[in-house]
């Protein structure tokens, strides 16, 4: 069984119409899930929402009553560096979060919460397949880096800024992306050992007032590319 985690009901459409045997079911209340089959693979599709906690807490619950072996968190991320632009496809390799800090406890370094450490991965082996049938099956632009998660919804790049500059300098480079729920998500997948990848389209560039209107939209047709990457690497895997 694989888990694909979205986080608005855009995020999941694409695989509603592709799934058999659908069942529909609540994790909470108001928190509608779906169970069925993509191909011979059993599916559980969520709309965890746009929320870092609540997104680790809809997938912590997940990962417990069904034990998926994957999680795929798909959806949109904003960027705010020059390498990543509207309607390409983002591949998260690491997680960091923005507004989490335990400094003032000895050995812990800016982001990372205690006793864990200073940021979380998606399977490599996954991230490599992704990225591979990325080219294979879209013609957009496709991007690997490092995704920043925090509590604000962001239209300007202002707030990110000196958090990077003061605190990620090292990881500033590849730390290209940024979302209100990645972190969460990976957090619930590392608590569990859980094997995760994260396959996002960029719906807006921060600070691009042109882009304000649109970027729902762009994020909605991005949606179908990602759809057929993950659908090949589910049939990929029930061939091997």
């Amino acid at each position: 069984m694989i888990a694909i985690i979205g986080h608005t009901n855009d995020d999941i459409i694409y695989f509603k119409a592709k799934l058999s045997k659908v069942e529909s079911f609540f994790i909470y209340e108001g928190i509608e899930a779906f169970k069925g089959n993509l191909g011979r693979e059993e599916v559980i599709l969520a709309n965890a929402r746009e929320d870092s906690i609540v997104s680790s807490l809809i997938v912590s619950q997940i990962i417990s009553k069904f034990e998926p072996y994957i999680v795929f968190d798909i959806g949109t991320v904003t960027s705010f560096n020059s390498k990543l632009h509207q309607g390409d496809i983002f591949i998260a390799e690491r997680f960091y979060p923005c507004n989490v800090d335990y400094t003032l406890m000895s050995g812990v370094q800016f982001g990372q919460l205690p006793f864990f450490g200073e940021f979380f991965t998606s399977d490599t082996i996954l991230v490599q397949d992704a990225e591979q049938t990325s080219y294979l099956f879209s013609s957009r632009y496709v991007q690997r880096g490092y995704l920043l998660s925090g509590s604000t919804f962001l239209m300007e790049p202002n707030y990110i800024e000196p958090i990077i500059n003061n605190h990620y300098l090292q990881e500033k480079e590849n730390m290209i992306g940024y979302d209100n729920t990645g972190y969460g998500v990976a957090l619930a997948c590392a608590l569990s050992k859980t094997s995760l990848l994260c396959v996002r389209g960029v719906s807006y560039t921060l600070g691009n007032q042109e882009q304000r209107l649109s970027f729902r939209r762009k994020g909605l047709e991005i949606m179908p590319d990602i759809g057929k990457i993950i659908t090949h690497m589910v049939f990929d895997k029930e061939g091997m």
